[in-house]
């Protein structure tokens, strides 16, 4: 099974029945994909979900309310985020928007 994973819980979205996440692009992940969902920085948490939507564009494309929505921070702080993740190449590479639904219940292991 294909898998995610999430340094954070950010804007507390994995506790969510369905949920966004902005992503470097790759082909691996296609509209209705199951995929196992791991979390790992504070407590280790575990779920399966399915790609419900898949987008591809450039970081300066995604809408402002989904970027803030996704991070649960302000425009301006979740470009910050985004540099640490990918440096100056954000504004250049694909990125892939998720939508996800979960499909299994929250494991703490």
């Amino acid at each position: 099974m294909k898998q995610l994973k999430f340094s954070e819980n950010w804007n507390c979205k994995l506790q969510c029945a369905y949920f966004t996440t902005i992503r470097k692009h790759s082909e691996d992940f296609i509209v209705n994909d199951e995929i196992m969902c791991h979390m790992t920085k504070q407590v280790r948490v575990e779920f399966k979900t399915v790609i419900i939507e898949k987008t591809v564009s450039k970081f300066l494309d995604i809408p402002r309310s989904l970027v803030c929505c996704d991070t649960g921070y302000s425009y301006e702080d979740s470009i910050h985020l985004f540099e640490k993740f990918y440096g100056k190449d954000l504004y250049t590479i694909d990125l892939d928007t998720l939508l996800l639904k979960k499909t299994s219940k929250f494991y703490v292991k």
